[in-house]
């Protein structure tokens, strides 16, 4: 392919005056590490190279000699005799034969100053002695300056340096003149009507002139969707006009990726413009970027597809606004009986789901008395039309129910365009106030019977839970249950106590200490609705093990036994039935004893006498050696061990932590403290496996009633 390498004679002559001009006292400069004292000159170091042949040849052609020899610094990107020959020999011989044009090619090699690699590589551009602007790249680990990559760097000179690469870089052509806001927007069909109106409002010369402006430029159909009217009263209103047209400009240049740093800027207009992303759309104000960064020499101009309007003067606050309205006087006189006119006044915000007069009218004159008489009774039905926080129209349909300042939720549905608040209908939507919204409804809203029942309560009014109940009073914790908690209570019924059997019901009942074992088993800390526990909450039960549910077949179960019937709220917690009565694993010794390949373990167990501590109630955790890890220290060792119960009780504390520590909590951490005096194991994760002081752990969280246990492939030998 013919490359052409334009490039005018006076730019020959700049480059080479400004060659001339660089000394060693550029502060611009970073010299390579014993350059300038023995090596020679860019033009002796190249001519003494057999790569640069072409380039030297090139320097001497255009008559550089002279200046890449004097004092410099210069840094040259030195093409090879490989990256001249990419040039096809046509091409190459007429350049060396047109020597303006060569020496801007060469030009366009030169930097001024001593750069090196490191230098190089942390620049985004670079200005060559020509004074063009050369794009600097790291590219997996390659550094590429106008396009051609360095492939040796730092070769020092007395007057700079050198750094040669693989393709010769082309001279760059300038850049085009940009236009200025105006200019673009003028020359742009849909922003007629933006155009005319700038100059309506007399901004035209500001926007003509230097500056720094980001422009948010609504189209034709954006100002068309205003309406006429709009139009036509803003065009009568230069001072309006000027603050509508001001509130889409800003006074600093912020392209689409710097919107998207902030949520908010503020307009020249003084007010602020929200910015929102979501789904590769930006939006201003709600009104969607349709085309972005258009580049001006005075700013930036951003398309969008509506007229941002700025903010009205802020109303008064929601009792002033209800007493304007006119409609609200049942509402107000209720609000003030009830001595919540200070509260609705203060700062708030509120929304408020006000019933016209009306609305009240509907309940008949005799039931407004009664409540106007009772303020304790009106205060609970006012204070149910009241939610804290500002939520519009939209934040209220898109929500199932909301939390009164009452307390009870009100129910929220929608049929098309109706919306209800607790069987109301939101009549007008969106009545803005200082310290919140009003919403006007044509009903007024009764507050739910208060559900102050205990988790005890609710189990005894459901029915079906007569054994739990009287298991709960035999291990004394009834008064548990109606306590603050909160607590999760995983409840069997009935059916699910008589499916162990009456002696087996029997004989917990005269085991107090075991059925206080069991019932705490079913029992989290913590208000856990069934999303939660779906969405993976830790259930550490109240007697120290862990439950882990499974989703199956849509269900939920917790081992064998299947949740089924979820969130039945009480005022301290929350039930979820089980068909089943959970039974907490044994003792850590009767877990691996059940689990198999943990004999020789067990063995040395017992033989260090530490039994008691295995099968007792303080929470352990053991890091358990399964026989083969035994094994595979020799039946010698196994054997001597087991003669010295002193060293093998210190071995086996070394696989001993205080505290029931689930796999989570061991990678969370760097060390565990053991209960020998070897003092703590060394945690290692690395892609998914971990290791204690080198040894793999194979097996996690082994549920035992007093503790948790973790498989090890060898036997952790203190260092």
């Amino acid at each position: 392919m013919t490359r052409a390498f334009p490039r005018a004679a006076a730019l020959l002559l700049t480059g080479l005056a400004f060659l001339a001009g660089c000394d060693d006292d550029d502060s611009t400069s970073t010299p390579t590490a014993d350059a300038g004292t023995e090596a020679g000159t860019i033009v002796e170091v190249a001519s003494g190279d057999d790569r640069f042949e072409t380039l030297v040849a090139a320097v001497t052609a255009a008559d550089l000699v002279d200046t890449l020899n004097g004092e410099g610094p210069f840094t040259v990107f030195a093409p090879t005799d490989d990256a001249f020959a990419l040039i096809p020999e046509a091409d190459l011989e007429a350049l060396l034969a047109d020597p303006e044009a060569l020496s801007a090619v060469l030009l366009a090699h030169v930097v001024p100053g001593r750069l090196t690699a490191a230098d190089v590589a942390a620049a985004s551009t670079l200005t060559t002695v020509g004074g063009d602007t050369l794009t600097v790249e790291v590219v997996d680990g390659a550094v590429k300056v106008g396009g051609s990559t360095v492939i040796v760097a730092d070769v020092a000179a007395s007057n700079g340096v050198i750094h040669a690469i693989d393709r010769v870089i082309l001279a760059v052509e300038p850049e085009p003149e940009l236009k200025t806001i105006a200019e673009i927007a003028a020359e742009t069909p849909d922003l007629s009507t933006l155009v005319g109106l700038v100059g309506a409002a007399g901004l035209g010369d500001e926007l003509s002139g230097p500056g720094t402006f980001t422009v948010f430029a609504p189209t034709n159909a954006a100002f068309e969707a205003v309406g006429q009217d709009t139009l036509d009263a803003l065009a009568a209103d230069p001072q309006a006009l000027t603050a509508v047209l001001l509130y889409h400009a800003l006074g600093t240049v912020e392209r689409a990726s710097d919107l998207l740093t902030q949520p908010m800027v503020t307009s020249l207009q003084g007010g602020t413009l929200t910015i929102t992303a979501e789904n590769g759309e930006v939006r201003i104000n709600g009104a969607l970027v349709v085309m972005a960064d258009i580049e001006a020499s005075n700013g930036v101009v951003h398309v969008i597809d509506a007229v941002l309007l700025p903010p009205q003067p802020e109303p008064g606050n929601i009792v002033e606004v209800a007493d304007n309205a006119g409609i609200f006087t049942t509402l107000l006189a209720a609000a003030e009986a009830a001595g919540l006119v200070e509260t609705l006044t203060g700062e708030g915000p509120y929304t408020v789901f006000a019933p016209t007069d009306e609305a009240f009218a509907a309940l008949g004159q005799a039931t407004i008395d009664g409540l106007l008489a009772d303020p304790e009774a009106l205060r609970n039905i006012l204070l149910f039309h009241v939610v804290p926080g500002r939520l519009d129209s939209a934040a209220v349909a898109a929500a199932d129910t909301l939390t009164s300042a009452q307390g009870s939720d009100i129910d929220v549905t929608v049929a098309g365009e109706t919306v209800q608040v607790s069987g109301a209908t939101i009549t007008t939507v969106d009545v803005a106030a200082s310290n919140g919204i009003i919403h006007i409804i044509d009903a007024v809203m009764l507050p739910p019977e208060p559900q102050p029942q205990t988790i005890i309560d609710v189990a005894t009014g459901a029915g079906g839970f007569s054994t739990l109940l009287a298991a709960v009073d035999a291990a004394g914790l009834t008064a548990t249950l109606e306590g603050e908690g909160p607590f999760t209570v995983f409840a069997p019924t009935d059916a699910a106590f008589a499916a162990l059997g009456q002696d087996t019901i029997n004989g917990l009942l005269a085991d107090i200490p075991e059925l206080t074992t069991i019932l705490t088993y079913h029992v989290v800390p913590g208000r856990l609705t069934a999303a939660d526990i779906l969405a993976g909450a830790e259930l550490d039960t109240v007697q120290g093990a862990r439950l882990i549910p499974t989703v199956e077949n849509g269900g939920v179960r917790i081992g064998n036994v299947q949740i089924t019937m979820t969130d039945i709220e009480a005022s301290n917690g929350i039930i979820h039935v089980l068909d089943a009565v959970l039974l907490p694993p044994g003792n850590i010794a009767e877990v691996a004893a059940a689990a198999g390949g943990f004999t020789t373990l067990l063995t040395a167990v017992e033989a260090a006498d530490l039994t008691d501590a295995l099968t007792g109630s303080d929470p352990l955790t053991v890091f358990a050696p399964t026989d083969a890890a035994f094994a595979a220290l020799g039946e010698d060792t196994i054997n001597a061990l087991l003669a010295d119960p002193p060293a093998l009780a210190n071995i086996l504390l070394y696989h001993v932590a205080a505290g029931r520590l689930f796999a989570s909590d061991v990678v969370a951490a760097a060390s565990i403290p053991t209960l020998s005096a070897e003092g703590a194991l060394t945690v290692e994760v690395s892609n998914g496996v971990v290791r204690l002081n080198g040894v793999q752990v194979v097996m996690t969280d082994i549920q035992a009633r007093n503790g948790v246990i973790h498989v090890l492939d060898a036997v952790i030998v203190p260092r």
